[in-house]
C-alpha cells in the first residue's frame, strides 16, 4: 500500500492544482492508477503463495516509505531555500481580495465547464474547454466565467446578467466558437463575429425581429433569439457599431368608407384629368335635369 500512498501525495501535491503539470500527465493519471492498484494486489498476494517472498515485500514497502519521507524532506527544504517565497506567496493570497471562490482543481474546473456546456448547448470543444479552464488561472475575468458556470440556474436568460452578457451570448448563439485566454481579445472576437452578420444581412430588411432571427438561423446555423439579438444589438451600439432596426409595420382598424375615400384620394392623385372631366360631365348633366 506504500507504493499507493506514494501516488496520491504526487497527485495531490503536485499535479491536481498545478495546470501545466496536468496538462501534461493527465491522459496518464488513470493508467498510473491502475498500475499502482495492480502492482499492490499483486505483491499483497504473493506473500501467500510464496512465503520466502515475504521478507521481499516487507523491504519493498519500506523503501516506498522512504520514498514518502524523501518527498516531504524535499518539499521542506525547497520552502526552506526559496528564502521566504512561499510564506511571501501565501501573504499575498491572504491579503489579495478573491473576487470568486473556487476549486483550485484542475479537473474540477474542467467538470464544471463541460457539464455547463452541455446542460445549455453551448458546443464547447475538449480544447475550448481547456483553455478556458488554462485562462481562469491566470485571468480575474475568465475565473469569475467559470465560477458562475458552477451556479445553478431556473432558465439560461439569468446566466445573460451582467457585464460578460455579450460573451455568453456569443457562446450560446454560435456552433462553433473561437476561445481566446486574453479577454480583450475574445472580446473583439465576439464584436467581429456579430458585426459580420449585422453587416452581412442589416436587420432593418426584415419586417420584424423575429423574421430576422429565423433567416440569420437558418443561413448561419446560429442560436439566435430575440434577447440574445438585442444583447448583441446594444454590444454593437456600445462599440460604435450602429445598424437599423427592422421596420415595424403599424396596424389600425380601418372603415369601409374611409378604404373607399382613401384608394379614391389615390386614384385621383394618379391620373387627375378623367377625374376632371367626370366632374364637367356631371355639371352639363345637373343643367340639363334644371
Amino acid at each position: 500500500m506504500s507504493l499507493f500512498f506514494v501516488f496520491l501525495i504526487w497527485y495531490f501535491l503536485f499535479v491536481r492544482n498545478n495546470p501545466k503539470v496536468y496538462e501534461k500527465v493527465r491522459s496518464w493519471v488513470p493508467k498510473i492508477f491502475r498500475g499502482v492498484i495492480l502492482f499492490t494486489i499483486i505483491v499483497s498476494i504473493v506473500p501467500m503463495i510464496i512465503p520466502l517472498t515475504f521478507a521481499g515485500v516487507i523491504a519493498f514497502q519500506g523503501i516506498g516509505i522512504y520514498i514518502v519521507i524523501f518527498a516531504v524532506i524535499i518539499k521542506f527544504l525547497r520552502m526552506l531555500l526559496g528564502k521566504g517565497e512561499a510564506p511571501k506567496k501565501k501573504a499575498r493570497e491572504k491579503t489579495r481580495k478573491r473576487e470568486t471562490d473556487l476549486t483550485r482543481a484542475v479537473p474540477k474546473r474542467i467538470k464544471i465547464v463541460r457539464k455547463f456546456s452541455e446542460r445549455y448547448n453551448l458546443n464547447l470543444t475538449e480544447q475550448e474547454i481547456q483553455r478556458i479552464v488554462d485562462a481562469s488561472y491566470m485571468s480575474p475575468n475568465w475565473e469569475k466565467e467559470v465560477c458562475d458556470m458552477q451556479e445553478t440556474y431556473d432558465t439560461i436568460f439569468e446566466w445573460y446578467r451582467g457585464t460578460s452578457g455579450w460573451l455568453r451570448a456569443y457562446l450560446r448563439v454560435f456552433p462553433v466558437q473561437n476561445v481566446s485566454s486574453d479577454f480583450a481579445m475574445q472580446k473583439q472576437i465576439c464584436l467581429d463575429s456579430f458585426e459580420r452578420i449585422f453587416s452581412e444581412n442589416p436587420p432593418k430588411q426584415y419586417a420584424s425581429v423575429d423574421e430576422c432571427v429565423e433567416d440569420w438561423n437558418n443561413k448561419y446555423m446560429t442560436a439566435f433569439d430575440e434577447t440574445t439579438f438585442m444583447i448583441a444589438y446594444r454590444f454593437l451600439q456600445n462599440n460604435k457599431k450602429e445598424f437599423e432596426m427592422p421596420s415595424v409595420d403599424i396596424l389600425r382598424n380601418q372603415s369601409e368608407i374611409d378604404r373607399l375615400k382613401e384608394m379614391y384620394d389615390r386614384t385621383a392623385a394618379a391620373d387627375p384629368e378623367p377625374v376632371a372631366e367626370d366632374s364637367k360631365a356631371q355639371d352639363e348633366n345637373l343643367r340639363r335635369v334644371q
